[in-house]
Formats: C-alpha cells, structure tokens, sequence
C-alpha cells in the first residue's frame, strides 16, 4: 500500500513529482484553422471537449436500448437496427451501428477486426460527435496492440543482456518472480513517457514515441481502473520464480502474460464507458498524428533490465551509500570533486573516487549524491567498472537505479514488489531498482521518511557497530 502522501504515478526523480502534463500532448497544424464539426478538417485534440463528445457518449449510451428478441445472426440487426444486443459491450454496438455491419471488435490487440476504411465515417446528426468517437476508439486499439509488440521486442532485447550480465558479475543464483518481470517490462513506456526521466531516454528524433508514452502516461493518471487491470495484484504468476540462468530462455515465453495484462486493460476500457471516458478525457487520443508505438523501442526495456541489474547486485551484497551528511551536499558534480576528490564526471555521468574503482553518481534532478559499494573489495569487478558499462549497455538507468531506491527506501518499501497501487490506482515505480541504501553512521535520517517500528530509520547503517 503506499502511503498516502505519496503523490500519484511517483517515479524515480524526487519525492513529490508526478506525471502531470500542462497539456494533452499533441501538436497544432500550423497556419491552419480547425473546424471542429467538419469532417474533412484533420482531428484536433482540444475539439473532444469543444464538443462534448464525454457527454454525448454517455446520452448515446443511455438512449440506446438493448435489443429485445434479436440474435446475432438475424438480418435486423446486422442492417443496423438502434439497439445492443444483451452480449455485446459499448463499443462494440457503438461500431456495429454507426459502421452499418458486424464484425467489428477494438476490445482485444487484434487490429484485423478493428480496422475501417475512413470514407465509411459518420454523417447526419451528431456527425462530428460520432467521428471523434470512432477516432479515439480505433486510436487506443492502435496503440495497445503495438505497445504489445513493442513490448516483445523489449523482452528479447533484455533476453541477450542477461546472459551478459551473469558474465560481467560474479553472481550468487537470485530468484526473480515471473510477475516483477512482468510489471517492469510493462512499465518501460509509462517511464518514458514521465517528463524528467523519459526526456534523458528518449533520443531527440523520437518526438512521436514520447508523444505516445505522454498520452498514455496520462490516461492512466485519470484512469485507475485501467492501472489495476494492466498491473494486477497477486496472481499465480506471483509464485511462479526463475533463477537468473533461466530468465534468458524464460523471457521468450512472456507472451500469454503480456497478451492477458494488455487485453485485461484494453478490454475494460472497451467495454467499460465510464472507464473509457476517464481514459480519453483531454482528447489526446483525437490527435491527428498516430500515436502507434514503433516495433523496436531500445529503451523500452530498461525498467526491466534495471531491475534484473539491482537485484544481481544487491543479492551479492553490493549496496548504495547515499550522502546525506549537510556537508556532503552539493550544487554541481565539480563540487563534489572539490570536496571530496577523484576525476570526472565522465560521459556517463560517473565520478571515480579518490580510492580507485569506487563510483560516485550526482543526480542533476534531486542534487543528491550517490557512492556505489561493493562488500568484499579485495579483487575484481570493480564497482566503477560494472556500472560504467551498464550504463553504457543500457543496462541501467542512473535514475532509476539511485533516484528510485532513495525514494523506495524514504517511503519504507525496501524490499518489497516492484510497483505499489493503491486502492485508488495511484501508481508508484520507485521501487523498480532493487539495491539497497545504507547511511553513515552519523548522518541523519533523511527527513519525513519512514521509520521502522516507528522509531529506527528505514535507511540502516553502513556498520552494524553504529
């Protein structure tokens, strides 16, 4: 559970920021008038609330009767007759009667029956109302169903990193559950599409997948329902645990859990009006750019190989010294070089230590000040070493890695899953980096955060002798 002061979608960067946007993300035509109730204007997100479309889909929905003495196959209905059939979900009538045919289904990442040809579009009354409607509703199934094959290149992308990082450190045999796996994999593009962390990913030329990971981002802000079905708590999944030599071969076998959480929250979405509406509130999905996610997404998968990283480290007693002493805060990484010595940063973002082979990490985001540790020092890999390079390999993410296990650490769940949601779908990732965070002896316990037995501080000294 987390805690309730605990902001909505919390992530990695700092203890209050959130996914809110100033705006739905999209971009204006230029030197171009938009005309809400033509057809032949291009979609404009800011004409979902120009006309009203939430509101006109609730009155359609509520005028609609459910047909009375009709099945699927009689000729009445399929010449579109104004009513649902009792088995049918909203949008699936609502594409039946305004597309003049059966067939139609956007309730599961199968586009073949959720696509139509754009001449076939509404007309009569309502006209701009109905065009919207099936704007958004064709635009969501667009998405999730390519958020699902980018979601299964990012898992074999992460399948060739494991067996890397099992040569690169020395590992003890972890376990990981095959639902931690699950929900960091997924989380990829909720990351991407946060303002601070998704901003350093995201490479300059790729304007339209963060415009896509933004919508989505917040949809779900708006949407809890749509968070509980795509992040489902417990599962027998959960039980389900693979040793790290296993999770390269057990990554290929990710589909039916992706294909279950995916459809479980499209679905809802399709068959749910009032979940559909908290989830298209703002028009993002009326864009008239695509909001399809590309095949290949190389950094879709660094929440999960940011996992797998910080769980192999931490399960070999590798922890994260974060200086909290107030003399240990600094402006600028060249502060912390002047004061405490050692050379860089490097283009990585890594300062080497005065004592060879440790790393310092300053987060541009929250100034704080990070020291990589590593238990028993007496040979190699070296500390500077592993994480140089897996930031180089992308096999972590700085942010993630220190930023996100500080907060986890400050809010009590060291530990604990990799996502919390809360009873009302708020949403928090920090906990996806794994590693531990332990303080000096006499530094303070950081403030506000949570004590455990409401007196010791959450984040343990580096010596038990303290």
């Amino acid at each position: 559970m987390i805690k309730p002061h605990v902001l909505s979608l919390v992530l990695l960067t700092c203890l209050t920021c959130v996914f809110a946007l100033p705006s739905p993300p999209h971009r204006s035509l230029p030197r171009q008038t938009i005309s809400c109730y033509s057809l032949q204007s291009p979609f404009d997100p800011s004409c979902w609330e120009k006309l009203g479309v939430a509101d006109w889909l609730q009155n359609w929905n509520s005028s609609t009767p459910i047909c009375q003495g009709f099945t699927d196959n009689d000729s009445e209905v399929s010449n579109g007759v104004a009513c649902c059939l009792p088995t049918e979900s909203w949008s699936t009538c609502f594409l039946r009667l305004e597309l003049g045919q059966p067939g139609y289904d956007c309730s599961t990442i199968n586009p073949q029956f959720c696509s139509w040809n754009p001449d076939q579009n509404a007309n009569g009354t309502n006209a701009a109302q109905r065009h919207y409607a099936l704007r958004a509703v064709y635009a969501i199934n667009d998405f999730f169903s390519t958020y699902y094959t980018a979601l299964m290149y990012a898992s074999s992308v992460s399948a060739t990193k494991i067996a890397a990082m099992v040569r690169e450190i020395d590992v003890k045999t972890p376990t990981f559950s095959f639902q931690a796996i699950l929900t960091t994999l997924t989380a990829g593009l909720s990351i991407l599409g946060a303002p601070g962390i998704g901003a350093s990913i995201v490479g300059v030329g790729s304007n339209t997948l963060r415009v896509s990971a933004q919508a989505f981002v917040i949809s779900l802000q708006q949407s809890p329902g749509t968070v509980k079905a795509l992040w489902p708590a417990g599962g027998s999944e959960e039980s389900q645990n693979f040793q790290i030599s296993e999770l390269q071969s057990e990554l290929g076998s990710t589909t039916m859990g992706l294909s279950k959480n995916i459809n479980s929250a499209l679905g809802l979405i399709m068959s749910d009006l009032p979940t559909f509406i908290q989830f298209t509130n703002g028009g993002h999905w009326t864009s008239s750019q695509s909001l399809s996610i590309p095949q290949k997404v190389d950094d879709l998968d660094l929440t999960l190989s940011t996992y797998l990283f910080s769980e192999v480290l931490a399960r070999n007693n590798w922890w994260v010294n974060p200086l909290l002493d107030p003399m240990y805060q600094f402006p600028s990484p060249q502060a912390l070089i002047a004061k405490l010595g050692g050379s860089g940063p490097n283009s990585n973002g890594l300062i080497q230590s005065s004592s060879p082979h440790m790393p310092y990490w300053w987060s541009p985001t929250t100034k704080r000040s990070f020291l990589l540790v590593r238990n028993d020092f007496s040979d190699p890999p070296w500390p500077f070493d592993v994480l140089n390079d897996a930031i180089s390999k992308k096999w972590v993410s700085p942010d993630l890695f220190f930023d996100g296990s500080f907060n986890c650490t400050w809010q009590g769940r060291a530990g604990n899953p990799t996502l919390g949601v809360s009873d009302n779908g708020q949403v928090d990732f920090s906990c996806i980096s794994q590693i531990s965070q332990k303080k000096n002896c006499n530094a303070p316990c950081p403030a506000g955060s949570w004590l455990v037995n409401a007196k010791d501080c959450a984040f343990s000294n580096i010596d038990d002798t303290c």
